[in-house]
């Protein structure tokens, strides 16, 4: 009879011992999948900010260029037409 009930308690032992760690590992698994969802949500956000980027330049790109602006920047740049000619003042 003792050793039926020792042979019962080191059962039960082990028993517990096992779902212990069985427990430990799905926490651990938890936290692992947890983790990763937040790191998938941030490369979401990070995807639709440079989705919107890619958008907005596309857009640009896309856009008709106009040609009145175009020789403005080019004559604050200091750049002339090829029929006209260019006077530089020479001051002492």
């Amino acid at each position: 009879m003792a050793r039926t009930k020792k042979t019962n308690l080191i059962i039960k032992l082990v028993l517990a011992a096992a779902a212990a760690y069985l427990l430990y590992v799905f926490v651990g698994l938890q936290v692992k999948i947890n983790t990763k969802k937040q790191q998938i949500s941030e490369s979401d956000t990070q995807i639709a900010q440079a989705s919107e980027e890619h958008e907005r330049l596309s857009g640009i790109l896309d856009a008709e260029i106009d040609e009145e602006y175009v020789e403005k920047v080019a004559r604050d740049m200091g750049y002339v037409n090829q029929d006209e000619k260019v006077y530089e003042s020479i001051e002492d």
